[in-house]
């Protein structure tokens, strides 16, 4: 699974946002039990010691981005900033929406943000796939070949222009 030049085999992210998300924790955990070399950048979350798992609370923006760079699968929360950075390090990142079914965000945007990236082939969501263990299994299916994509520059891509609609829209009641 990992390239040669990558120190890990997978780089889960979750930014800032203060709420617990013990999906992610558990998903963490599970991929390196089963061998994964894991870098878990876990913010606010609550990481379970696993053998192969290298849990940080933050990272500086620069070895995030070298992190989204050089690791074959990134799989993240589905936060417009950890996204969009992954794309533009050349990364389709795995996507696991915060939800708040679970107390994990104060309403589903996440899901919206999920499904519009991977509509447009820019995400690998896993909307379906809630319980961990579901969740570990379709990352573990995954080829990261696959994975990777040109990166995308602020200057000539699209699909910033569709986020900033899509929160326009999200703003004013109005799904784009």
């Amino acid at each position: 699974m990992a390239e040669a030049s990558s120190e890990f085999d997978v780089f889960a992210t979750l930014g800032t946002f203060d709420a617990p998300f013990a999906r992610m924790d558990e998903l963490a955990a599970l991929l390196a039990r089963s061998g994964r070399r894991v870098l878990y950048q876990y913010g606010m979350a609550s990481p379970k010691p696993a053998e192969n798992l290298t849990a940080v609370r933050w990272l500086p923006f620069d070895e995030m981005a070298r992190r989204l760079r050089e690791t074959p699968v990134v799989v993240a929360h589905a936060g417009v900033g950890i996204l969009m950075s992954s794309l533009r390090q050349g990364r389709r990142p795995v996507v696991v929406p915060r939800r708040a079914e679970f107390g994990e965000h104060v309403d589903d945007h996440q899901l919206q943000i999920a499904r519009k990236l991977a509509g447009r082939g820019l995400a690998v969501a896993l909307l379906d796939e809630v319980s961990p263990e579901e969740m570990c299994a379709r990352i573990l299916s995954l080829d990261p070949a696959e994975l990777r994509v040109d990166a995308l520059r602020r200057e000539d891509k699209p699909v910033f222009t569709m986020l900033r609609r899509f929160f326009a829209g999200e703003a004013q009641g109005n799904e784009p």
